[in-house]
């Protein structure tokens, strides 16, 4: 740990003015067409508008938008450039060793969030479903039950609408509206003690 730390602070930071290797992509942005000061304005200005910009995202007929802000979305700019000069310190020593390789290396901006505004967004974005129909109809004036045996339920799944959401945050194509896929299925399944309570009490 201290060797690599050593490694870290010792490793020499690209200057200023110098630029990036044509072999490295940051969230589809080439930054072999920037120097590190001007890639580190770029990224200041074009991440720090994002805490108070829309993400759009349509599904299943509805729309929702969320701002950065809304689920504590904060970038860490110094540290992804840190990340590009280490990717350049390795291309830069396999280019010594003649170890030439054409590979696009793929570097991602550091991002931090809020994980539960970011639950508390998916709930939100899932309460426009009604699914709450019931599994079984009491009749007591004919002393039936009526069965619903097959009840649809239509929703986002979290895994994925997380993913998405925190993708959009990084993306290069933030302004672009993005689609959500909505999930249905059918729950045949009948809470028996909970029919019969319902039933005599």
């Amino acid at each position: 740990i201290v060797l690599a730390s050593i490694f870290y602070f010792t490793m020499p930071k690209k200057k200023k003015n110098e630029k990036y290797s044509k072999n490295i992509s940051l969230e589809g942005i080439t930054v072999s067409n920037y120097s590190r000061k001007e890639l580190e304005d770029l990224l200041y200005e074009r991440y720090e508008k994002r805490k108070n910009e829309d993400a759009i995202f349509n599904y299943g007929g509805y729309q929702q938008r969320i701002k950065g802000s809304d689920i504590g979305i904060s970038y860490d700019i110094p540290k992804t450039l840190d990340q590009l000069d280490r990717i350049e310190e390795k291309l830069l020593k396999n280019k010594n060793k003649n170890n030439s390789n054409d590979k696009i290396e793929n570097a991602m901006v550091y991002m931090d969030y809020d994980n539960e505004k970011l639950k508390n967004a998916y709930v939100e974005a899932n309460s426009v479903f009604n699914n709450e129909t019931n599994e079984y109809i009491i009749n007591p004036d004919k002393k039936e039950v009526i069965l619903n045996k097959n009840i649809q339920k239509i929703f986002l799944d979290e895994k994925e609408y997380k993913e998405k959401v925190l993708k959009k945050f990084r993306s290069n194509n933030f302004d672009q509206i993005e689609k959500l896929n909505v999930s249905n299925t059918i729950t045949p399944g009948i809470d028996i003690d909970k029919m019969y309570n319902d039933i005599t009490r």
